[in-house]
């Protein structure tokens, strides 16, 4: 998959209005994998996170399937 350019970056809206999306994705993940494992979130915890964080960058809301207790 090829990095988008900067200029298709300055045309990126998310949710929370237009502005400029320069990261790194796995870095990203990483360092929200780390933090959610060393404060004890379960799975469960990290996929709402995560499905949030998805939403805020694409747009998209979808919940996880969340087994029942």
């Amino acid at each position: 998959m090829e990095k988008p350019s900067d200029s298709d970056l300055l045309e990126t809206c998310t949710p929370g209005g237009k502005r400029v999306l320069q990261f790194d994705a796995t870095k990203i993940s990483n360092d929200i994998l780390r933090i959610l494992m060393a404060k004890g979130f379960t799975v469960e915890e990290m996929e709402l996170v995560f499905s949030l964080t998805r939403y805020r960058v694409t747009g998209t809301l979808t919940f996880p399937k969340l087994e029942k207790i």
